[in-house]
This record gives C-alpha cells, structure tokens and sequence, in this order.
C-alpha cells in the first residue's frame, strides 16, 4: 500500500508539474518585470524562470519519498538526504557562479541537487520498502475521499510557507538589487542544513 501512494503522489507532483508549467512560461515576462529584475539580467531570467519553477515542482518527487522513509522512523536519515542535496545544490550554483555561468548557475544547481536528493531517496526507500515502480498511478475516490482533508490543510501549510520563504526574497528584489536576493539565498539555504 506504501508503495501504491508513493506512485499516487507522483501522480499528484506530475499533474501539478503540467498544470503550473504553462503557466508560468505563458507569464514569464510578467513576473520577471513585476520583480524588478535589473536590465542585463532580464532576458536569462525569462529563460531560466519556466525551468526553474518545474524543477521545483519536480521536487515533490523528493518529498513523497522522502514522507514515506520518514514514516518508517527515519526522520533523521530523511533529512540528512535532503540536506546533502541541498548542500550540492549550492556548491554547484558556487562553482558554476565562479565560472562565469550567471543565472545558468541557479538551474545547473538545482538539477544536481534535485537528481542527487531523487536517487539517494529512491535507494534509500527501495531498500526499505524493497523496489519500487516509479509509475504514477491515479488516486482512488476513496484515496480522494480520506485524503482530501488533510490535502486541504496541506495547501494551507505549502502557501504559508510559500509567502514566508519567498515573500522576503521577492521584496529585497523591489527594493534592491539581485546581488542582494542572491547573497538572502545563499545564507538562507546554508543556514538551513545547519
């Protein structure tokens, strides 16, 4: 059963990836200019923006299987999993950054600490729960049914964390400049493994 709701969550996380993705390649240019983007950096914004976003949607993958290693009492490995993906994350955007790569850097970073955090929670599952058919699967009503409550509660939780992570990064970029955002992310994202 452990093994059917991870496939149902990558239902979800795939469904939302096709819903969201349009989205946001339609309005790119609409959200890079309302965050005040300075000139030189409006274009790779715009290129890297659709990406980006899918990415992270594409990280739900990595919380369903990382959920299921926790209810199997491993909340410590869990997060030591996540943590180490991303701390690659950011030694990449660093290095990549150093390189001279510019906002390609941000994207290099997240697909290395997405594929990284992705296999090592795979492993890491497959080895408790034995293999597992990464196949999504649709939900049941019933699955619907029982779990529609608790996904209601978890909008609310995702959009409040959404705001509080994202809203300070979003006002440092109206009122100053990307260098600033930049330096926020970094301190925030080494700050959290920590």
């Amino acid at each position: 059963e452990i093994r059917r709701l991870i496939r149902v969550g990558f239902c979800a996380v795939l469904c939302m990836c096709v819903l969201v993705a349009p989205a946001v390649w339609l309005t790119r240019h609409q959200t890079v200019a309302w965050m005040n983007v300075p000139a030189e950096f409006v274009r790779g914004a715009q290129r890297i923006l659709p990406s980006l976003s899918v990415i992270l949607i594409l990280s739900g993958l990595n919380e369903v299987l990382a959920a299921a290693i926790t209810a199997s009492q491993r909340v410590g490995l869990a997060n030591v999993l996540q943590s180490l993906g991303l701390v690659l994350n950011n030694v990449i955007v660093i290095a990549t950054l150093r390189r001279g790569w510019g906002l390609s850097s941000l994207i290099a970073g997240q697909i290395v600490g997405f594929c990284v955090t992705l296999l090592t929670l795979y492993v890491t599952f497959s080895i408790i729960y034995g293999s597992l058919l990464p196949i999504p699967v649709r939900p049941t009503r019933k699955d619907i049914r029982v779990m529609s409550p608790y996904l209601g509660l978890l909008l609310i939780g995702s959009v409040s964390i959404v705001l509080r992570d994202q809203t300070d990064k979003l006002i440092l970029a109206r009122l100053k400049d990307a260098a600033w955002v930049g330096y926020y992310g970094i301190a925030a994202r080494l700050a959290s493994p920590i």
